[in-house]
């Protein structure tokens, strides 16, 4: 069992961890406000997916990981939004029963294709709409229709595996709350990372466990 002096220790060493990411996420501003637009937006996304790999460790999901931090902790909206059409063309129908996938189907193709829904409203509405079996399906992998799964795979994948990614997200063709959705881009990325990395210290210190997880050694 830890002694108090262990867990001073550990507390010690969890604060020089977040004073170091405190800084390094600032070098990421820094280096976008540069001119280093791709490298700044770049390491954004990479320690948005660290900090995920923390909290949800021992998750080895890493685009999973990355969505949910930013579902659930970047008390940023925009990221929670849900894309019917998304969700058609990512859910992983492959390891769906033949009646689960057609329950979802016919529960999705009448949404409007190109209306945003909010992950708290969609999920109340599949939770009205359908059997256990399917609902349980689309709770467990709703991330991946979700504007969030976009950023992933057209900012932090392709900034990593090619040579920069776009500036940002247009989704013009989808209404969000009766507009045109905006336009996502570094600005959001970065206020949702600093927002992220106070939740996650924050909890850090208060539990005295790494990312607040109990699995993290």
């Amino acid at each position: 069992m830890a002694t108090p002096e262990d867990l001073s220790a550990k507390i010690g060493f969890i604060k020089a961890f977040f004073d170091d990411l405190e800084e390094k996420v600032a070098f990421a501003k820094t280096l976008y406000e540069g001119g280093r637009r791709d490298e700044g937006r770049l390491l954004t996304c990479v320690y948005i997916e660290s900090l995920g790999n923390g909290i949800y460790h021992p998750s080895q999901k890493f685009a999973s990981n990355f969505c949910r931090a930013l579902i659930e902790h970047s008390d940023e909206a925009l990221f929670t939004i849900v894309l019917p059409h998304w969700l058609l063309t990512k859910l992983p129908w492959g390891s769906a029963s033949q009646q689960v996938a057609n329950e979802l189907r016919e529960f999705l193709s009448p949404l409007p294709s190109r209306v945003g829904l909010a992950y708290p409203e969609f999920i109340l509405l599949a939770e009205r709409a359908l059997g256990q079996a399917a609902f349980r399906f689309l709770a467990r992998d709703c991330w991946v229709g979700t504007t969030a799964r976009v950023l992933y795979e057209e900012l932090r994948s392709t900034g990593t595996h090619w040579f920069g990614s776009p500036g940002g997200i247009a989704f013009s063709n989808t209404i969000w709350k009766g507009e045109p959705l905006t336009r996502i881009g570094f600005e959001h990325l970065h206020s949702a990372l600093c927002t992220l990395l106070m939740h996650t210290r924050g909890l850090s210190l208060s539990s005295g466990l790494w990312f607040g997880n109990p699995d993290v050694a």
